[in-house]
């Protein structure tokens, strides 16, 4: 309640502007802080521009993650919809878990990362029988995510959810918004990059979710990506739409005899689906901020006069 958010000067109007968006850069103060028989006064500072763009070990100018657009989903319903999300943190987890792991100091996590590749395991388990106690018509998404490196692999949960059936609020949308890991497979020399697996156990005969598969950032491809249904998930699931090109989809003669995937259901779209789902490639934002934290001993004729100590938080990558 005591929190004093920080107004800035443009120097452009004169005017006094409350935090602006296109600064970048918030404050807030809190005054009078007791502790015991001292007071502080703490200062609270977020600045993002260090993660619109900078130089790289190498010398290069490259985009941080708050100079990339990202798809946006307008109209988002939980109670139908499944968020499935890979993301570059956990495929960082999984380069320092297997770094420990192997304990060999040449092999370093950013070496495995160009060398480990995903798979995403989805299963739909459940029943729409309308003869089915209501207690048993639920219908259940869990979403898997598996890196692997060599002999090695690591299995993390990245989506659960469990839809009531008899309260019609069954699945209807399922977005799998990936970041494409940073390894890859090499068969028959072409790339093999992410491969998603979709497998329903149970009987649904009266649902059937469109899958919007995601590709976050750059829509450049560069490998081939694999989707993998079992029967009971091919007949549930008629349309696919993704902004990945359909002849980087299942173009793996190996892969493609088992997928038992109809590309004749796979869309593809521009502009992140626009039009058919109401998800769009946001404009660049500050997502991300560096905070820091300074302390000062509390003065209220002149305040943040006095510093005792300060705290900065930053991430290991930009």
């Amino acid at each position: 309640d005591d929190s004093v958010g920080t107004v800035y000067n443009d120097t452009t109007t004169g005017k006094r502007v409350y935090n602006p968006k296109s600064t970048g850069k918030y404050a807030y103060a809190i005054h009078d802080i007791v502790d015991g028989v001292n007071k502080f006064d703490v200062l609270v500072e977020f600045e993002s521009d260090m993660y619109k763009k900078y130089t790289d070990s190498s010398g290069n100018e490259v985009d941080g993650y708050n100079s990339q657009s990202l798809s946006s989903i307008a109209g988002l319903d939980s109670n139908r919809s499944a968020l499935i999300t890979t993301t570059e943190g956990i495929e960082n987890d999984a380069a320092l878990y297997f770094e420990a792991l192997i304990g060999d100091p040449a092999v370093s996590a950013s070496h495995i990362k160009q060398y480990m590749y995903a798979e995403t395991v989805i299963t739909v388990s459940g029943t729409d029988d309308p003869s089915a106690k209501d207690k048993d018509r639920k219908m259940a998404v869990e979403a898997k995510i598996t890196y692997s490196y060599d002999s090695y692999s690591k299995e993390e949960v990245i989506f659960a959810h469990t839809y009531g059936v008899e309260d019609e609020k069954h699945l209807e949308n399922m977005y799998v918004l990936f970041t494409e890991s940073s390894g890859s497979k090499k068969t028959n020399n072409k790339k093999q990059c992410d491969t998603f697996k979709i497998n329903v156990n149970g009987n649904f005969t009266t649902i059937s979710p469109k899958v919007y598969i995601i590709k976050q950032g750059s829509t450049d491809v560069d490998c081939y990506y694999n989707i993998m249904l079992n029967k009971k998930a091919k007949n549930m699931f008629k349309e696919f739409y993704s902004n990945v090109q359909k002849k980087f989809v299942n173009n793996y003669v190996a892969i493609s005899k088992l997928a038992n995937f109809d590309i004749d259901n796979y869309y593809e779209t521009t502009d992140f689906f626009s039009n058919s789902s109401g998800v769009v490639a946001s404009d660049e934002e500050n997502r991300i901020y560096e905070m820091t934290v300074y302390v000062y001993e509390s003065n209220p004729s002149n305040r943040y006069s006095n510093l005792i100590t300060s705290i900065t938080s930053t991430r290991r990558e930009k």
